[in-house]
């Protein structure tokens, strides 16, 4: 499943084809979104979209479409919540009497993340906040992990980090760490910022 980062927008493109020899009218597209995401907008060329935010629902009117032609809908979303497995069904209906409904509905499933890098760890060996341990990376085994001090000495490197820094040796003090990731699609990410070690 594709992988969005949650705070980030993403889109779901619908595309309705008129696959009949007659021309279809009254025709409805409903997609109802889950719950993960917010709606932002949609980008279309033809009929009227509204969107129920209560009901979530979101319903694409056409008033015709010729034998042929194909239109599409672009609704652009927010991730808000993370989700293994998210789901979006989208159908579309017309007047006329459908001989295939089979080809009428549509279901994507992607995944929502979030990568948290707390800004201070106590490697103290109390068995509590004893490593950087950054949530959400499992995802991304694909990863590289630099830890420099304030002069940009390198004081730590990692490929494949696996939330076992413990600081070693390193006097207390603040750090700056680079921490770059790949996805499934081979997207590059990356995140810099400063830990605070504190024994």
């Amino acid at each position: 499943s594709p992988l969005v980062e949650v705070g980030k927008e993403f889109s779901y493109k619908i595309t309705v084809s008129n696959i009949s020899e007659v021309e279809a009218s009254s025709i409805e597209v409903v997609d109802a979104l889950p719950v993960q995401i917010e709606y932002v907008r949609g980008v279309y060329t033809v009929g009227m979209l509204s969107f129920n935010s209560s009901e979530r629902l979101l319903t694409w009117k056409i008033e015709k479409l010729l034998p042929g032609e194909v239109v599409e809908l672009t609704v652009i979303v927010l991730a808000t919540t993370e989700g293994s497995s998210i789901t979006n069904s989208t159908s579309v209906s017309s007047h006329e009497h459908d001989s295939d409904y089979s080809n009428n509905e549509s279901t994507v499933i992607h995944v929502q993340f979030s990568i948290h890098f707390p800004n201070v760890f106590t490697p103290n060996g109390d068995g509590v906040n004893d490593t950087w341990e950054i949530t959400g990376i499992n995802l991304f085994p694909s990863n590289s992990l630099v830890i420099v001090n304030r002069w940009g000495v390198e004081v730590f490197t990692s490929d494949n980090y696996k939330n076992d820094w413990t600081g070693g040796n390193l006097v207390e003090g603040t750090y700056f760490y680079s921490f770059k990731w790949q996805d499934d699609s081979n997207r590059n990410y990356e995140k810099t910022g400063f830990i605070h070690l504190k024994r």
